[in-house]
């Protein structure tokens, strides 16, 4: 049995699975889209101004209501920014569509997600709950996108606090709110924790890593 996260691997050995091994996932470190094409993308979907960008599971387990509650406070500080939600539109509930500055997206193909990371300000992963291993992580720090995580889950074993983004208990709204402010408000500090996101992927999470310790595990090394 491989785990892809400590965290993961702690809650099964409690439940009295034994574990092998953890084996972080891994992704890609592609070149940047063109800029043009980025900007085409901006102005499809009506983005105008600073982006914090949403991927997943729409659903309250993956955090989408304190998200929500922690953007309306950043919105009352800094008007022109906008929370872009990539996800299938139908689970949206009503009080989401009708809050102002909320971009849905849509379901985005895996052509089309580059777009958005680099589209993005800041990316954020707010779960509230064990979310083993959050992909949207490590693919926004492999774009150069700092991240605000949660404190739930595997996040911590991704996300450096301090350094690539910030970790938070989403439940804290204000708290939440002001990670994100941080970063929108300083875009210097923001740039740096995306390069240094980025720096970590290539080193711990990449893909051909996780394919080098499979390989291993079953004797293919």
């Amino acid at each position: 049995v491989v785990a892809i996260s400590n965290a993961l691997a702690s809650f099964l050995r409690r439940n009295g699975i034994p574990i092998t091994t953890v084996i972080h996932n891994g992704t890609e470190v592609a070149a940047p889209p063109p800029a043009a094409v980025v900007e085409a993308f901006r102005r499809q979907h009506g983005l105008t101004g600073p982006m914090i960008l949403f991927g997943g599971r729409i659903r309250s387990d993956k955090g989408i209501d304190v998200l929500l509650r922690a953007f309306v406070i950043v919105r009352r500080a800094m008007p022109s920014v906008q929370l872009a939600i990539a996800g299938n539109r139908e689970r949206i509930e009503r009080s989401v569509q009708e809050t102002q500055g909320i971009v849905l997206l849509g379901h985005l193909s895996q052509e089309d997600m580059p777009l958005a990371f680099a589209a993005a300000s800041i990316v954020t992963t707010p779960s509230i709950y064990l979310d083993p291993f959050n992909l949207t992580n490590i693919e926004a720090m492999a774009a150069g996108k700092p991240v605000v995580g949660t404190t739930f889950g595997g996040t911590p074993e991704i996300v450096r606090d301090g350094e690539t983004g910030f970790l938070v208990d989403p439940r804290n709204a204000e708290h939440f709110a002001q990670a994100l402010r941080a970063l929108l408000r300083n875009q210097k500090l923001a740039q740096h924790m995306g390069a240094e996101g980025k720096k970590r992927v290539l080193t711990h999470f990449s893909l051909e890593k996780q394919v080098k310790a499979y390989l291993a595990l079953l004797g293919k090394d």
